[in-house]
């Protein structure tokens, strides 16, 4: 267990920094206890060379893909003020892209905003269901939902998404730029 605990907190790999602090809690006990349970035999210089390159191709991306959201949530407020006062920028543009865009959202009926996003997990065949809210996808994980007690939240997803329609189809048709509509339906 301590092997397991060591290699969970080192900070001496590519990312120079512990797995703890970016792998989430399942993905870093697979990592973790197949790094101490492993027969030891190395990897050809070829094939650890690839492993890096493909390491390093892999952290490239993510800072890619870190710098594009940063820049499409900074101008989240050009494009839909309201939605964006209403739950936040990240959700906004994660809403926006999977909906097809403003005029999409505005068509969408609020009762298919929840599952947006969720991750309809087929291979836990054999695990119960019944637990939870189970549409958990942008909406869930935004600010506005996550604040929420867990027994209010299934209802609360039901308003903000209402909501949210209406905050596209305002920002759709340009009725207010300032996003004043969004704030006023927040409250």
């Amino acid at each position: 267990m301590d092997s397991i605990k060591e290699i969970s907190q080192k900070s001496e790999n590519a990312v120079n920094a512990s797995l703890r602090s970016i792998l989430d809690g399942p993905t870093l006990m697979v990592v973790t206890v197949e790094a101490t349970t492993t027969r030891g035999r190395e990897l050809a210089a070829s094939k650890l060379q690839t492993i890096h390159r493909a390491c390093s191709m892999t952290l490239s991306l993510d800072r890619a893909k870190h710098i594009l959201t940063t820049y499409v949530q900074s101008r989240m407020n050009l494009f839909a003020p309201n939605l964006t006062a209403l739950i936040g920028s990240l959700t906004a543009a994660q809403i926006l892209n999977f909906a097809g865009g403003l005029t999409g959202l505005a068509k969408t009926p609020a009762c298919n905003i929840p599952p947006l996003g969720s991750k309809n997990n087929k291979a836990q065949t054999g695990f119960a269901t019944n637990v939870g809210v189970r549409h958990q996808g942008f909406l869930y994980h935004s600010p506005i939902i996550m604040a929420i007690p867990p027994d209010l939240k299934k209802q609360a997803m039901r308003i903000v998404a209402a909501k949210l329609i209406l905050a596209a189809r305002v920002d759709r048709t340009h009725s207010s730029p300032d996003g004043s509509t969004g704030e006023d339906l927040r409250q």
